[in-house]
């Protein structure tokens, strides 16, 4: 009995305080804070390019911003791609796009979330989105 309890124990300090803080970035978790940010902002810009290299991010930006399924199959017919194993490439919903961005030609009213090691010349750093251990996932930026 007290094997079974030191074993349960220990499981349950392994899933809830070490698993999500070793493996904070298998959880995609700072999608939930950058959609919010996102949302917040969106009416300033024309579009907003969003990063494909942390996970398929148009699956959150639909979730969270609570789209319709209906209206999402309507509109991006023409913004996805599938590949040899049935997954879908989401191109673009709505002013959000989630192709890489050209950032040798900076463009006006555009938002950039991306994961970067150093802001590219012409951009300014607007804001930065953090995983739970605090180590920076997205940085927006814009054209200067």
């Amino acid at each position: 009995m007290l094997l079974a309890l030191t074993a349960f124990g220990r499981f349950q300090y392994i899933y809830y305080r070490y698993y999500p803080w070793e493996f904070a970035g298998e959880w995609l978790n700072p999608y939930p804070p950058l959609v919010r940010y996102l949302q917040s902002v969106e009416n300033h810009y024309d579009q907003i390019f969003v990063t494909s290299s942390y996970g398929r991010p148009y699956i959150y930006f639909l979730f969270y911003n609570q789209m319709n399924p209906a209206d999402f199959q309507t509109e991006s017919t023409h913004t996805r791609t599938g590949d040899a194993f049935g997954f879908f490439d989401v191109h673009a919903v709505g002013k959000y796009k989630f192709d890489p961005p050209d950032l040798a030609y900076p463009q006006p009213r555009t938002l950039y979330a991306l994961r970067l090691a150093a802001i590219p010349p012409g951009f300014k750093l607007v804001t930065t989105i953090p995983d739970i251990t605090g180590t920076d996932q997205f940085m927006i930026i814009q054209s200067q």
